[in-house]
């Protein structure tokens, strides 16, 4: 079979990596901000869901919200509450 190029070749099947894409690192503040949600119980409450939006370069969280219902209202309140600070930061 080899002789007469009947053989198959043998696919070496190699799992491929996929390209991971790292995080921009910010070199000063209020350059890149980052928004994360967690939720946590409240005992006789509920469960009660906190917005944050926080500097990458400091560390400080910038906006945040705070409810007892996760909508997309909380996180852009967030994200308006970090946005004026800065503007006021550099007026």
């Amino acid at each position: 079979m080899r002789e007469n190029g009947l053989l198959v070749e043998r696919k070496i099947n190699r799992a491929r990596r996929k390209p991971t894409r790292s995080k921009p690192r910010a070199e000063r503040p209020l350059q890149f901000w980052g928004i994360d949600m967690t939720k946590f119980m409240i005992e006789g409450l509920g469960w009660a869901y906190l917005v944050i939006v926080l500097d990458w370069f400091t560390k400080e969280i910038v906006g945040f919200g705070i409810s007892l219902r996760s909508r997309t209202e909380d996180w852009l309140r967030a994200l308006e509450m970090a946005l004026r600070q800065k503007i006021s930061r550099w007026s």
